[in-house]
């Protein structure tokens, strides 16, 4: 947010429209420049004034969701990854950190420790846009990484002539685009056939204009096999592959942008997702077309549509959307989330798994706070106005970022990015202890840091553990021979694969002692 302006948000993660309640002045040429307040000046990227007191801002997102990762900007602008480093048995690298190794929990990207306003996840590749307006991508590389190659890359590589004047960037399933600080729209990668919108269908090493859009727009937003901007007129052109998904009124493929039916005007925000497109309207309505066989549009149905229709409840209120491989998800004004569509493996947030939603569910602890929502292939995640991230849905390969492979139906907090005050070790523990006496032990961390623990022989006790992961537990019960206490202490520590585990020594009030060791289960 603006220091002393006190935005509210009406936009989404793909562009953001922020309403002001001072008067900002703005200066600069063209579609960036600083942004001026009482409080002081903020570098912000910009396509045009609204109205008095507001900006159209460019989709500068800080959480991405891939098709089994994630990434989130830090409080210092750089990037951290978490989840599938890979593509099956190719080493893809899209969580760039130089190795191939999936990671439960985040780790930094080489070279991205700061100066990053913005991120992107495709499907297998990641893309960020640093404060230069320069383009830099990593992970897997039949030409979406921009770089003039089809060589993987485990650590990030500028993009080939898009070093500067950059202000936006979106990655989709092996291709990316970027708008350029012109409005202009550039593609680059692999499209299955479905063109990047140069009107052939050849793969691109490096960008290509996209037809039609070499000034002007405002946003972009790259899908699985399509692509969108949103015009300066206010109004929606797309293309790539369709299926109803360019909203065009048919299902045939599109090698240059066609105009949406009926949305020729009167957008915020838009994006694409795996099936299908939506948007958001003036009034704040949100708007879905595209293939609904698993209710991605949240119409209440499972026909497909060619053309916009309504979300179910959701005619106004919107402030976000992000559109999943087959799910969607919108952020509301009052900063809560709901989602619909395909919730196989519950990235849906309320709940329950592989129970699809037709129309928009709440997510369950989300009903206010959130600033932006990230929809992936099976997995979801949110960003709160304390800077948390939270993530739910797949977990097999480390997606959430909570140190588990425990898929979630509902949110938990990423590590390292959990809200202030809130105990990174936190979760359910299981272990055994060895010495004079042995058995097993059992414990729950919560948000806190108190620990509620057991163990074999009849123990029961309280501890708690501070924000370094040393631990204190007393334990009393009969024991094996006698009645006495024993008492845990060591320290728990997070390990680079996203595991926490522990370790100390345990002693008794009659002079036994021992060792313990344990680890974190969900």
């Amino acid at each position: 947010s603006l220091p002393g302006c006190g935005p509210t948000e009406v936009g989404s993660t793909s562009t953001t429209l922020r309403q002001f309640t001072c008067t900002p002045t703005l200066t600069g040429t063209n579609l960036s420049g600083t942004v001026s307040t009482a409080a002081g000046s903020v570098l912000y990227a910009f396509v045009q004034t609204v109205g008095a007191g507001s900006v159209l801002p460019l989709q500068h997102r800080e959480i991405a969701t891939g098709k089994f990762h994630s990434c989130a900007l830090t409080s210092a602008g750089g990037v951290k990854c978490w989840g599938s480093n890979s593509n099956s048995t190719l080493s893809a690298g899209q969580l760039g950190d130089g190795t191939s190794l999936n990671r439960l929990a985040p780790v930094d990207v080489v070279g991205l420790g700061s100066g990053v306003v913005a991120v992107s996840a495709g499907a297998f590749h990641t893309c960020a846009l640093t404060m230069a307006g320069g383009v830099k991508c990593w992970g897997q590389n039949f030409g979406a990484l921009g770089d003039g190659t089809e060589q993987h890359r485990l650590t990030p590589v500028a993009v080939v002539g898009l070093g500067s004047g950059v202000v936006a960037i979106s990655a989709g399933g092996g291709h990316t685009c970027a708008l350029t600080r012109t409005g202009g729209v550039k593609c680059w990668g692999v499209m299955g056939g479905y063109g990047l919108g140069d009107g052939t269908t050849l793969d691109r090493l490096t960008p290509v204009d996209v037809v039609g859009l070499t000034s002007g727009a405002l946003a972009i937003t790259a899908g699985n096999s399509h692509n969108c901007a949103l015009t300066g007129a206010r109004g929606i052109k797309c293309w790539g592959g369709n299926s109803g998904r360019l909203g065009d009124g048919t299902d045939q493929d599109r090698l240059t942008p066609v105009d949406v039916l009926g949305l020729g005007s009167g957008v915020m925000a838009i994006t694409a997702g795996g099936a299908q497109t939506c948007a958001i309207t003036n009034a704040g309505g949100a708007k879905c077309w595209g293939n609904n066989v698993s209710g991605a549009l949240g119409d209440g149905t499972t026909v497909n549509r060619r053309t916009p229709v309504d979300v179910a409840v959701l005619t106004s209120g919107v402030v976000a959307l992000s559109a999943g491989d087959s799910h969607t998800c919108a952020v509301t004004s009052g900063g809560g989330v709901k989602c619909w569509g395909s919730d196989l493996s519950g990235q849906l947030g309320d709940g329950a798994f592989n129970i699809n939603r037709l129309t928009p569910v709440d997510v369950t602890g989300l009903s206010n706070g959130v600033t932006e929502v990230s929809g992936g292939g099976q997995h979801t995640c949110a960003r709160t106005s304390s800077g948390s991230v939270k993530c739910w849905g797949f977990n097999g390969l480390g997606g959430l970022g909570d140190g588990t492979t425990n898929s979630r139906s509902v949110p938990l907090n990423v590590v390292g990015f959990q809200p202030a005050g809130t105990n990174q070790f936190m979760g359910n523990y299981t272990g055994s202890y060895a010495g004079a006496q042995s058995g097993s032990w059992a414990a729950t961390i919560n948000v806190d840091g108190v620990v509620s623990a057991s163990a074999t022989g009849g123990f029961i006790g309280t501890g708690s553990v501070n924000s370094a992961g040393t631990t204190a537990i007393a334990l009393g019960g009969t024991g094996a021979s006698e009645g006495f206490t024993i008492t845990f202490s060591g320290a728990f520590a997070l390990q680079s694969n996203g595991a926490v585990t522990g370790s100390g020594i345990w002693t008794s009030s009659s002079g036994l002692t021992g060792t313990w060791a344990g680890a974190r289960i969900k």
